[in-house]
């Protein structure tokens, strides 16, 4: 139940973190955190560096329905109390 609340916590920053991003953050405008550091806002319609952005909505959900069945599939596999070493 507690990793519940983490997914919960992160799934939340996250979309809280991509509506400051829309809502304040100009397109193509860099804006520096730290000097070693910068935001730009710009869109990414694939997975990582737009992988498979051929695919379409469509398949972009099925890929990702997919992974989080595989997920699925070994939590459920893995013995309670298991650590990974």
């Amino acid at each position: 139940m507690p990793y519940v609340v983490l997914v919960a916590a992160a799934v939340t920053l996250d979309q809280w973190v991509k509506y400051l991003v829309e809502t304040g953050l100009p397109f193509q405008e860099k804006v520096d955190l730290v000097p070693f550091l910068a935001l730009y806002r710009t869109y990414n319609t694939g997975i990582a560096f737009s992988m498979f952005s051929s695919f379409g909505d469509t398949g972009l959900v099925v890929i990702a329905a997919f992974v989080v069945a595989f997920v699925l599939y070994l939590a459920a596999r893995t013995p309670p109390g298991h650590v990974l070493t």
